[in-house]
Order: structure tokens, then sequence, then C-alpha cells
């Protein structure tokens, strides 16, 4: 378990299932990098499900991040609104 972490509540407002596959960060110059989550890749995620996904508060701050989305499996990103920026110091 991660012990600073940021909760990522994301609720499948789609038609169809589907598969996590990462949190995606980028830094001020669009570098992406992939930090440690706590949900397994290729977790189903059903149409009108929520999922809750546990990303480490110091590993994000290492990367530079200043913006997160999650992926699926076919390579959709859906960005992450409202992250605090106490996190994003």
């Amino acid at each position: 378990m991660l012990e600073s972490a940021l909760l990522l509540v994301v609720h499948n407002e789609g038609k169809r299932a589907l598969r996590y596959a990462a949190v995606q960060a980028k830094d001020d110059q669009g570098k992406r990098s992939f930090p440690q989550a706590d949900l397994e890749v290729n977790a189903d995620f059903p149409a009108g499900e929520t999922l809750t996904i546990r990303v480490g508060v110091d590993e994000l701050r290492a990367m530079g991040c200043r913006s997160l989305a999650v992926m699926d499996t076919s390579g959709h990103a859906w960005p992450v609104a409202d992250i605090p920026s106490t996190i994003l110091e």
C-alpha cells in the first residue's frame, strides 16, 4: 500500500466496459511517465461502475507531474480534473 497517496475516483459513464491500463503523468515539457498505481493492468471497468486508483504522491512529485490521465488498454486517455495544487508542488 502507498503511504502518501492521491486517490483517483473514476466513473465509467460510457456505454461499454473498459480495461484499465495505466495512469499517465506529464511534466511541464509534456514528457510522459507512468507512476505505479495499486490497480492491476487489465482490471475490468464495466459501464456505470466506479474505480478507485491510488498513486504515490512522492513519485508524482519526483516526476515533476503537472497533469494526470487514466488510460485504458485501447490507448484512450481521460484527463484527471481538480488535482490539488499541494500534490503537484
